[in-house]
């Protein structure tokens, strides 16, 4: 399969270069949007059609047809979002992963797919609310951007991006307190100039500066963060005393660029590093003393702040996607993709050993435990009727009931604090709430897109992660009474803080927003690009 993609992609992109060599910048520049980083490697993104207009007609047109060939190729596919835009995406991971001008691509304009994917949300927002405070005057990247729209060969931004940087250049430029007159400007820039060049020689300050971001990367690599920071603040210190016409742009972007990613890198401090695999689940212990962590690796391990292992446990035979303590921390639960949910216990000498295992032939895709730690939640795969059920189990294992009541995959489970009701979030645009005594359905919840995690904030409130870009709040009776609007893609999971004041939600693009539930307003937005987030968890301090 990859080798027809590749080779029809490569039929498609040397006949549109033979009509117009000018295919060669935009094939590369539309195939660069539709995708994404994650942990270094390439995945698939959906783009808006919206964002592949550009400031040039004659390179709209060429990007339209681009569209089509490869459409025509089933290279891509077109679609409508949520909201009814229509967009266009490669038609398979294998594409991406295996086109070898793709990923030629990729290797060398690494840096500018990053920059783009922070820059596109932001002139999107710029121009739906068009605010001044939206704009990037004071983002040391305007300067990156200032030498792209400068460029004759290298300008990839479109027509929104465009448009936003030269306002934010213009807006910086009339925010400045200092005004020189064109007379005295141009004569200071000459004697300036001359005096810098005669005395330390341009060309080797820039190449002071090129040494010292390099440096910084090397240190950077070799997890030597303190060191890479010393280094970027002072080229950073330089780059900013320096005379502006001294330094060359591409000098200063490396720079600017060095920088950013060691404090992003800094900003990262304290990661436990160990798993073989994907991390899926994480969670605190009551104590705030000990994560336990869950991986694609099939195992569990238990971590302590510092980062170091106190037990890895290997008793699942499938990839692990959930882990959680019970509020007491005696009872640790996990669920695997080896259809199996698995109970440890507590020991003295602070590890756990295997207390319980349940198996369900149709699977495990949720897992909760109810507070008193007596009843167990599990989602399962559609049945012989085709319905997605979720079940109760007693700890010892015994089913004590089954719910068949979704028609689509279930994402989320969540008992409520009193352990009095059960919440089922799924794929089938629905939440549902059940009884746990009684065994019955409660009330029925229909949204409008894909649930795909609910937590209940208390007894009364339920938040809910949805494929609408939002995380939405419904009362116990089915009535929305909030929405919390600032992902820009799905939200795929969410948790609530020990004191109930506070929502994290995870999304598709990258981000980890923080809720305050007393206002519903974005208190922190954390930006953690490239990588596929897979769960947040308070600590239980809430901090």
């Amino acid at each position: 399969m990859v080798g027809s993609l590749t080779k029809r992609a490569n039929q498609e992109y040397e006949e549109l270069v033979k009509e117009n060599p000018a295919y060669q910048d935009t094939v590369r520049r539309v195939m660069l949007r539709m995708v994404s980083l994650q942990g270094g490697e390439l995945a698939r993104r959906q783009v808006t059609k919206s964002e592949l207009v550009y400031p040039s007609q004659e390179e709209s047109d060429r990007v339209q047809e681009v569209i089509k060939r490869f459409s025509e190729a089933r290279l891509i596919v077109e679609g409508s979002n949520s909201e009814g835009e229509p967009y266009v995406e490669p038609a398979h991971d294998a594409l991406v992963q295996g086109w070898d001008k793709l990923l030629a691509w990729k290797k060398e304009d690494e840096e500018k797919i990053i920059l783009q994917r922070r820059l596109t949300p932001s002139a999107e927002e710029w121009k739906s609310k068009q605010q001044p405070q939206f704009l990037w005057n004071a983002d040391p990247y305007l300067d990156v951007l200032k030498e792209i729209l400068n460029s004759q060969n290298n300008n990839w931004l479109n027509q929104v991006e465009t448009e936003f940087a030269r306002r934010s250049i213009k807006r910086r430029r009339n925010n400045s307190v200092t005004r020189w007159s064109l007379v005295n400007a141009a004569f200071l820039v000459l004697i300036v100039a001359t005096g810098i060049a005669t005395i330390y020689g341009i060309d080797a300050q820039n190449r002071l500066l090129e040494a010292s971001s390099a440096l910084t990367q090397e240190r950077l690599a070799s997890k030597d963060e303190l060191e890479a920071l010393i280094e970027g603040i002072k080229a950073g210190e330089s780059l900013k005393n320096a005379f502006p016409f001294v330094i060359r742009e591409d000098t200063k972007m490396r720079v600017i660029l060095a920088l950013r990613k060691t404090v992003y890198e800094m900003r990262k401090r304290n990661r436990l590093e160990g798993h073989d695999g994907d991390v899926m689940s994480v969670a605190f212990s009551p104590d705030g003393e000990v994560i336990a962590s869950a991986s694609a690796d099939k195992t569990i391990k238990l971590w302590r702040h510092d980062g170091k292992v106190l037990q890895t446990l290997k008793e699942h035979k499938g990839e692990v996607f959930s882990v959680s303590f019970s509020l007491d921390g005696k009872i640790l639960i996990s669920a695997s993709s080896d259809k199996t949910i698995k109970l440890w216990q507590y020991q003295p000498n602070q590890t756990f050993t295997l207390l319980k295992s349940i198996t369900d032939k149709e699977g495990i895709g949720a897992v909760s435990l109810s507070s008193d730690k007596q009843t167990i939640a599990t989602a399962t795969n559609a049945n012989s009727t085709g319905k997605y059920t979720v079940k109760l189990w007693h700890w010892n294992g015994k089913l004590l009931s089954t719910f068949p009541g979704h028609n689509d995959q279930v994402r989320g489970l969540n008992f409520s604090p009193d352990g009095q009701t059960i919440a089922s979030a799924s794929l089938d645009n629905t939440i549902k709430l059940w009884n746990v005594k009684n065994y019955k359905l409660v009330k029925d919840i229909k949204g409008t897109e894909n649930f795909f995690g609910v937590r209940f904030v208390d007894n009364q409130l339920i938040a809910a992660a949805s494929a609408d870009n939002t995380v939405q709040l419904w009362n116990v009776k089915g009535q929305q009474i909030g929405t919390l609007t600032r992902h820009t893609d799905d939200v795929h999971y969410l948790d609530v803080s020990r004191d109930g004041k506070m929502i994290a939600s995870i999304s598709k693009d990258e981000t980890v927003k923080i809720w305050s539930l007393k206002d519903s307003q974005e208190v922190q937005n954390i930006e953690i690009p490239n990588v596929t987030i897979n769960q947040p968890s308070f600590s239980p301090d809430s901090q």
